[in-house]
């Protein structure tokens, strides 16, 4: 018995053996006694050694494997049940202590200290690949071949849909335990990952971090040279960017005061400035991004290069739908399973030629929400997807970011605040998720994007306003340029850094990390005027038919008034206690519109003629009842800012007023209609995501206001 265990150990030891020979051979070469044998030449020594070494390992493999399938015992005469159909063995016992040991990694892996340094490295990995458990599966010929194997995480033994034992997996409150069949539910409720063309069921191909795009980074001089083309540098790694020469290390940048990393835009998970990624030169950081065919952006990104090209230390991949917020992420083993070459499908269950490599070759622990893992919500706090100026600095094609952004890729639109944001079995894994603020005076910030209670609000904003000292000393003189540092938010002007804290944003950054102070406080910092909501998790759809007011005359006016945040008095409603001209308190004035939007009597009537356009031009007074597909189609690209072009964006000024209904019924039975029960939900999310108003964490008209404040325009805004 113990003959049996070992030589399977030995085994699957070949690979983590190689390894370590092949680490013994670099240092014996690199020994005066040896590498004199060889005068003085490392790369002849290596190759030489490495050509023995393969010969020997590969004896080896046949060797102990053979040895292993002759010996193991066969597990198919030990029939448990059959149902004609499927037959069910029993197989090796195992300690049911093995099946505790669910995630090795928590969020302690990605913390550094007060000097940068990671907390956990390489010195943990002996302890967690301890906790390491597989399945491997061996179906053997009749003459002793191995006709195909696998390997499987042995928390897949757990799985309700895992190797068959048992059946109707896939309920919201059953608790998933492998990752395997954590990303087959991820892709049947998101759709494939187009990284990994499929080769059979089970088996996909690999993907190879070199095919993504390198993330840049620059160290600009202090005293920079102007350019019009990179023949103007005359260092071996300037590039002539933004009209000055600028440097692309391809080692490590080094401060040369304190020793430390230094750069223009240092990473911030890890505080680091990495090496440009130079194919066959230098290895670094690199992240792509495709979308699949229901709409689901994949991105996967890897980090922490090592020295040898193609090997991350940390590679990451999340996949989310922005029709339907759904969300999962994936982590390698990190430190460990460091393969940047050869990453499988996390759903990879299959040893084929094709593809030997299987999910857990690389991918551990079931990662995302608060409770258990690595917690990825942490930091993907307000939405998935994080933009800061070093992941941004990897283009396209286009000069835009290679993952998606706000205000350039369709799904993404900013304002849209009421965008879900959810994660595949987020209640069977016993996961929570960040709150999000949407107090008044964090407007600023929320009137173009949420913000969370993760890390950003509780650290990371520090280092956005220059507060952090340890995040000022990774950065050159050009990157603690006030429009580097202060990177949010975009095309600032006429605010200096001078300036910042008393600007509507610094007021804002302030409240913010306030507020996630006094998260934790007994009333959540409510008494500090600190809201916050959980994000939500679903698209807001209106399945109800449109309401109606009976409100007439000035009752009319007034109430339209007070929806859109004029300034106009009314001392009998408690809500208005604003300051009016004449120095009384019963103003209804609000942000609401007005953040934008003039709400005078000039900036309404401008509206009420934009209101008349997009009925007689659009057709938006036609009643849905008796309405054909073509003239719903030639409605909705009569809202789009090029109505020519059916793939031009939605514009909020084709539909004035009526913008703030369009979460209502009236334009989703339109859509339905245009594009038919299969295509128009996304059609009609990234309409509503463009056009509704107001954007940010303003309120979203109710039906009565929206009903109240239409029958006032169409009544032509009498007594305004």
């Amino acid at each position: 018995c113990r003959m049996k265990q070992l030589s399977l150990r030995l085994a699957r030891l070949q690979r983590k053996l190689k390894a370590a020979c092949l680490l013994l051979l670099r240092y014996l070469c690199e020994r005066p006694v040896v590498n004199a044998e060889f005068d003085g030449d490392d790369e002849e020594c290596l190759e030489r050694g490495a050509a023995k070494l393969c010969v020997f390992l590969t004896a080896w493999h046949v060797i102990f494997w053979t040895y292993a399938y002759s010996t193991l015992e066969r597990i198919d005469g030990a029939l448990l049940t059959s149902d004609g159909e499927k037959d069910t063995f029993e197989g090796v016992g195992v300690d049911p202590a093995i099946y505790q040991v669910q995630n090795p990694y928590d969020a302690s892996w990605l913390e550094v200290d007060d000097n940068g340094v990671p907390l956990r490295g390489h010195a943990d990995i002996a302890a967690i690949e301890a906790t390491f458990y597989t399945i491997d599966l061996c179906l053997v010929n009749a003459d002793g071949s191995l006709a195909r194997g696998a390997e499987m995480d042995i928390q897949r033994a757990l799985d309700e849909a895992g190797t068959g034992k048992f059946d109707g997996y896939g309920d919201a409150n059953e608790r998933i335990a492998s990752v395997t069949a954590y990303a087959q539910a991820c892709v049947a409720q998101m759709g494939e990952i187009p990284f990994f063309p499929q080769i059979s069921e089970g088996d996909y191909q690999t993907f190879s971090c070199l095919d993504a795009t390198p993330i840049p980074m620059t160290v600009t001089p202090t005293n920079p040279v102007s350019c019009a083309a990179d023949a103007d540098c005359v260092g071996a790694d300037e590039r002539c960017t933004d009209r000055i020469c600028v440097r692309y290390p391809e080692v490590a940048s080094v401060d040369p005061i304190n020793g430390g990393p230094m750069c223009d835009n240092p990473q911030y998970i890890y505080s680091s400035c990495e090496p440009n990624a130079v194919t066959g030169r230098t290895n670094g950081p690199r992240v792509t991004n495709q979308a699949n065919d229901q709409g689901t952006e994949w991105i996967l990104l890897c980090r922490k290069a090592m020295e040898e090209e193609g090997s991350y230390n940390d590679i990451a991949m999340l996949g989310h739908n922005p029709y339907t917020g759904i969300t999962c992420f994936f982590q390698n083993a990190l430190y460990s399973r460091t393969d940047g070459l050869h990453v499988p499908h996390p759903a990879d269950e299959v040893d084929s030629p094709q593809s030997p490599q299987q999910s857990t070759s690389l991918w551990s622990g079931i990662q995302g929400g608060i409770g258990s893992g690595i917690e990825c919500v942490t930091c993907h706090d307000n939405d998935p997807i994080i933009h800061t100026p070093w992941i941004d600095g990897a283009k396209d094609a286009n000069g835009d970011p290679i993952i998606p952004k706000m205000g350039i890729r369709d799904g993404f639109a900013e304002g849209f605040n009421e965008a879900p944001y959810s994660l595949v079995d987020l209640e069977g894994q016993g996961w929570s998720m960040p709150k999000h603020i949407v107090s008044e005076e964090a407007a600023a910030c929320t009137k173009c994007h949420r913000m969370g209670s993760g890390r950003w609000a509780k650290s990371w904003m520090q280092r956005m306003e220059g507060e952090n000292i340890r995040w000022n000393d990774l950065h050159t003189e050009h990157g603690m340029k006030f429009e580097h540092l202060y990177w949010m938010p975009p095309d600032i002007e006429g605010i200096d850094e001078d300036t910042w804290a008393e600007s509507e944003f610094g007021k804002a950054t302030d409240f913010i990390q306030k507020c996630a102070s006094l998260l934790n406080n007994a009333d959540g910092g409510a008494e500090a005027g600190c809201e916050w909501e959980e994000l939500p998790t679903e698209q807001v759809i209106y399945e109800g038919e449109p309401v109606t007011t009976d409100l007439e005359g000035k009752d009319l006016a007034l109430a339209a008034l007070k929806a859109l945040g004029a300034n106009v008095a009314d001392a009998s409603d408690p809500l208005c206690d604003g300051e009016t001209p004449d120095g009384q308190n019963n103003s209804c004035a609000t942000p609401r519109c007005a953040e934008c939007h003039s709400v005078g009597e000039g900036g309404l009537k401008h509206w009420q003629d934009l209101y008349k356009a997009a009925k007689s031009a659009c057709g938006l007074n036609t009643p849905i009842e008796g309405m054909d597909r073509s003239t719903a189609l030639q409605i909705v690209n009569c809202m789009r800012a090029t109505p020519e072009e059916p793939g031009s964006v939605f514009a909020a000024e084709k539909m004035s007023i009526m913008s703030t209904g369009a979460r209502f019924g009236y334009f989703r039975q339109l859509f339905q209609l245009a594009y038919g029960e299969d295509a128009w939900l996304r059609e009609y999310i990234n309409f509503k995501s463009r056009v509704n108003m107001p954007k940010g964490a303003y309120s979203a008209f109710s039906e009565m206001e929206y009903a109240v404040v239409q029958k006032w325009f169409d009544q032509g805004l009498k007594h305004i």
